[in-house]
């Protein structure tokens, strides 16, 4: 995804609201441009209009992490950990690869889509709370800085991957095939 200049438009005011955005480094365009004069990208005679991206607008142009739910989502995956290691055998073990889980799922799933056309989720909020839940503090506090630079990166396929290590070692451990350290 191509960063946006800082000449680009980026208030209501500047254009009209017939314009229409990129859909390849999503700066606002006039309604009659061929080509975006910030990426290059020659533009499609279908492109989508303000009307089916004015969610899409209001989430990647206005991002802004909120502190509360970053902390709320930090203490929240630190308290599932923490839950996960006091419970009994099974338990813990089941919620572990839940949370792991989770993390695979958000991760590969949902993370990626706040940079398209129609991302999973639009608020905020919940993004800054589901970063800091699913990706701890480092992978959540990077997500949110990518949101914030309008880069996706490749965070996200680096959890995964590590997420993928975690269920695999959980699988080996579980069918006796790889003993844990005492």
């Amino acid at each position: 995804m191509c960063a946006q200049p800082a000449t680009s438009p980026s208030t209501d005011e500047e254009l009209p609201l017939t314009s229409k955005f990129c859909p390849e480094c999503g700066a606002r365009l006039p309604e009659g441009a061929k080509i975006c004069k910030f990426c290059n990208t020659v533009q499609e005679q279908n492109i989508t209009t303000l009307g089916d991206r004015v969610e899409v607008v209001d989430f990647l142009f206005n991002w802004r992490y909120d502190l509360v739910f970053c902390i709320l989502g930090l203490a929240a995956s630190l308290g599932l950990q923490a839950l996960s290691r006091t419970l009994p055998e099974p338990a813990g073990m089941i919620l572990s690869v839940c949370l792991t889980g989770a993390l695979l799922y958000y991760s590969l799933l949902i993370y990626p889509t706040l940079f398209s056309k129609h991302p999973k989720i639009t608020s905020n909020k919940a993004v800054s709370f589901c970063n800091l839940m699913f990706g701890g503090i480092i992978f959540g506090l990077l997500w949110n800085h990518n949101l914030t630079r309008k880069e996706r990166g490749i965070s996200y396929m680096i959890a995964a991957a590590l997420a993928c290590v975690n269920l695999a070692s959980v699988a080996l451990v579980s069918f006796g095939i790889l003993v844990p350290a005492a």
